[in-house]
């Protein structure tokens, strides 16, 4: 899998914000998961992108501010926090999950 994938990035995006619940930190800056998260470096856009899907879905939740901008006729969100939502806890456990029965499949077949 490349390190730019898209299911990677969210997965790396969601692992941290649920790492940083369970700390106590429950608004974390955008700026502190790009320095922190060990997200690779990929275009803005398409940061953007997952970053809108994950809100859309309901896997994170943030707090902002809209910006109108004079030569964008649509009106942005400024991102100043995130967190994770229950609906990307259960992301990331399926997820784990799915990897520990692949993982045990695999292990069945080398055993046969």
């Amino acid at each position: 899998m490349a390190k730019d994938d898209y299911f990677r990035i969210v997965y790396i995006i969601l692992k941290y914000l649920y790492k940083q619940m369970k700390l106590g930190n429950t608004e974390i800056t955008l700026d502190d998961l790009l320095n922190n998260a060990g997200i690779p470096n990929v275009p803005k856009q398409y940061f953007d992108e997952i970053i809108s899907n994950l809100i859309e879905n309901e896997y994170i939740a943030v707090k902002g501010k809209e910006a109108r901008y004079i030569h964008m006729p649509e009106t942005k969100l400024i991102i100043e926090t995130l967190k994770i939502k229950p609906k990307g806890i259960e992301y990331l456990e399926e997820n784990s999950m799915m990897k520990k029965v692949s993982k045990l499949a695999k292990e069945i077949k080398d055993f046969i």
